[in-house]
């Protein structure tokens, strides 16, 4: 009887596909070996400051530690693959922090919500993405990143951590209430504070909370000052609002006279927690 088995599973083997063998000898792409500079990138972050911490969650490294400088911690992904970084992403979050407790539904890292290393694995390009934590009202971007000296600081700060020696293109978007922290930022841009030739896209999921005074939008210049350098430096412009919310109109007036093939501005069905997943930010990863 044994032999009858051992030679029906001999013959089975036989007539597999060779397509299925190759698979079955292919590594998973969760278990494929990591690039020399991505394992550069991890090594330089775990060195750089003792309570980082790098996890590799399916082909993107997870990091979150201290970049000196700022008090809270900062996420930084990239890609287990990357031979080279196409681009730097800092992302802010909104209003809130706090896994646990009344803000909880507020948590800007919920998984339900939208997973920034799953969404930095459904991009197609290699970039690295960066989202600073903050706390209260945006608190701590406020007070640790929004005056030029600060915000120069951080990103020279961040670059060094990494080991990245040369000024590789950067991208600024906000959800929600860090609409403040793009203002900031245009702002620098306007006064020439800081390189913002280096800004090749900027995005808005629900953040830009100006007001519409007789159909001109006050009380965001910096916005606007943003939304000009990305069209000097031939960039994109990338808005998600969710319908529930009600931003349409004012972000349609702070792009007016944008020419269309710049812009993606669009309205989703969501709720305004889940505006990055529902609004592809992995679309606006690869600009």
């Amino acid at each position: 009887m044994k032999t009858i088995i051992l030679i029906c599973l001999f013959v089975y083997t036989l007539l597999l596909p060779r397509q299925s063998l190759a698979q079955a000898c292919t590594p998973s792409s969760t278990m494929q070996t990591a690039s020399a500079f991505a394992k550069f990138c991890r090594q330089n972050l775990l060195l750089s400051n003792s309570d980082m911490n790098c996890e590799l969650k399916g082909v993107v490294y997870q990091c979150r530690g201290k970049v000196s400088g700022y008090s809270e911690p900062v996420r930084i992904y990239f890609k287990s693959d990357m031979k080279a970084p196409t681009g730097l992403k800092i992302h802010f979050h909104g209003h809130y922090n706090d896994e646990q407790g009344e803000k909880a539904w507020n948590y800007p890292f919920s998984e339900k919500n939208g997973n920034y290393a799953h969404m930095l694995a459904e991009s197609t390009r290699q970039n690295i993405l960066v989202v600073p934590e903050s706390r209260g009202k945006v608190k701590t971007y406020i007070n640790e990143l929004a005056t030029p000296p600060k915000w120069s600081a951080f990103v020279t700060q961040l670059e060094t951590q990494m080991g990245i020696r040369s000024k590789i293109p950067v991208s600024v978007s906000g959800h929600s209430g860090s609409d403040v922290m793009l203002n900031a930022i245009g702002k620098m841009c306007a006064d020439k504070s800081w390189d913002c030739s280096r800004i090749k896209a900027m995005g808005l999921f629900d953040a830009n909370y100006g007001r519409l005074v007789n159909g001109e939008l006050v009380g965001r210049d910096g916005l606007k000052s943003l939304v000009n350098t990305v069209v000097q430096n031939q960039g994109k412009i990338y808005i998600r609002d969710a319908k529930s919310v009600g931003l349409e109109a004012v972000n349609n007036v702070l792009t007016k006279g944008v020419a269309a093939n710049v812009v993606d501005h669009r309205v989703v069905i969501t709720n305004h927690m889940a505006i990055m997943k529902d609004g592809d930010f992995s679309k606006f990863l690869d600009l």
